[in-house]
């Protein structure tokens, strides 16, 4: 599937990683090599790390930390090494007392 360059899938959606239950993102499909973008809204506890992975959990960036109210980017290779259109997630690492953290992110950046 051949996309533009100017394709981007950057519109937020909600994500809540509780440790145990659920520490990964829905999928969704990556447009351009942009970094992915996370926010977290609520944290319980400090902060924790994040990093982008494929749809089937195989890492594409390295681990980045996310705290509370940032808007933070995830650098990652998904479109340079899988092409435009893969699916990706973001799988949060939930450390330090950190059991919970909710907020918004997506695939792609403005």
């Amino acid at each position: 599937m051949e996309l533009s360059n100017a394709a981007s899938n950057h519109e937020d959606s909600p994500f809540t990683f509780i440790l145990g239950q659920n520490d990964q993102t829905s999928a969704r499909q990556k447009l351009n090599k942009t970094s992915a973008y996370m926010k977290a809204t609520s944290i319980n506890g400090g902060a924790y790390s994040a990093r982008v992975t494929l749809e089937n959990g195989t890492p594409v960036g390295q681990s980045t930390t996310i705290k509370l109210g940032q808007g933070t980017k995830l650098r990652n290779y998904a479109v340079e090494t899988y092409g435009e259109g893969v699916y990706v997630r973001i799988k949060g690492s939930l450390t330090g007392g950190v059991n919970a953290a909710s907020g918004k992110w997506s695939p792609d950046s403005i």
